[in-house]
């Protein structure tokens, strides 16, 4: 079988489409995924030139009815009919499920939503995008996958005083009001109300006198107030805990880089250490230079 290459190159929203021009001297018969036979078949093929997608990544192909086509992997390629596709792919599997697109909706309705919300802590990394390529008869069509990424770190440094850390020997950092799910067409931002809220918990690491914890977030809730919750057990079994509002400083986080830490520091007072529960916690050095303060309650 002879072929000729040509190169032509296609913008995607997410990922980048390379149409590799194929021409076939004598057609066969290529089936589709299902069982039916294309009539003007075209290959696509995916490939991370980056080296950004781990090992037994999967990616779903689906057509603008929403129907879901074909599933393949990394270096994969599939034969498919003429026309116009969107791939789907985004790491995480194990947190998300993926509504919309595999409910024969448009993709622009794709909706990555956390499997869980009780407590949940997302890791570190987790990128993902869709891409919109053509499929044209007698060409291959070669998808460069760059995905975007999906979170946000914040993070939250409390400066204590008036409290002795070699005392504590727990603390526990809980945040409330966090987006459950996003649009995975659009990307970090662009947060799914239908998904709802969750709140994360995690310990906090004690680091140069600072007790700081890190959260990797899909975004906030826009309809929830953003309660943070900080308790502290000495070890003398006393706790001491103070809640606050962060709503009004985290109102920027949606719309900043995904790949910029949004940091949060918070002073943690206590007139009393042997005084069980007499803490308090003011925000200082807040991001628009404002001097604001927000008082927790005990």
């Amino acid at each position: 079988m002879r072929k000729r290459t040509n190169y032509i190159v296609a913008l995607a929203l997410v990922m980048v489409a390379t149409l590799v021009s194929c021409k076939v001297d004598q057609k066969e018969p290529i089936y589709e995924p299902g069982g039916e036979i294309t009539q003007n078949p075209g290959r696509v093929k995916v490939q991370d030139p980056n080296g950004q997608i781990p090992n037994g990544q999967q990616f779903t192909i689906i057509n603008e009815q929403g129907k879901t086509v074909a599933t393949l992997g990394n270096n994969d390629y599939v034969d498919l009919e003429a026309g116009r596709y969107y791939l789907l792919g985004y790491t995480g599997t194990e947190y998300f499920t993926l509504n919309g697109a595999t409910r024969s909706l448009s993709p622009s309705e794709a909706t990555l939503q956390l499997q869980s919300t009780d407590g949940i802590l997302l890791p570190e990394g987790l990128v993902g995008g869709i891409s919109t390529f053509i499929v044209i008869e007698d060409q291959v069509t070669v998808i460069n996958v760059s995905f975007s990424p999906l979170t946000r770190k914040l993070c939250i440094e409390a400066q204590p005083d008036g409290i002795d850390l070699q005392n504590i020997t727990q603390t526990q950092v809980t945040l409330s009001g966090l987006a459950a799910g996003i649009n995975l067409y659009q990307g970090f931002g662009a947060v799914a109300k239908s998904a709802g809220s969750y709140t994360a918990q995690s310990d906090a690491k004690m680091v140069n006198g600072k007790l700081v914890v890190e959260l990797n977030l899909l975004g906030m809730d826009v309809d929830a107030d953003q309660m943070l919750t900080i308790k502290l057990t000495a070890n003398n079994d006393k706790s001491y805990h103070v809640t606050m509002s962060l709503k009004q400083i985290l109102e920027s986080f949606n719309s900043g880089s995904p790949a910029a830490t949004f940091t949060v520091n918070v002073r943690l007072s206590a007139d009393n250490e042997e005084t069980e529960g007499s803490l308090s916690g003011t925000i200082i050095d807040w991001e628009e230079g404002e001097e604001v303060e927000i008082v927790g309650e005990n």
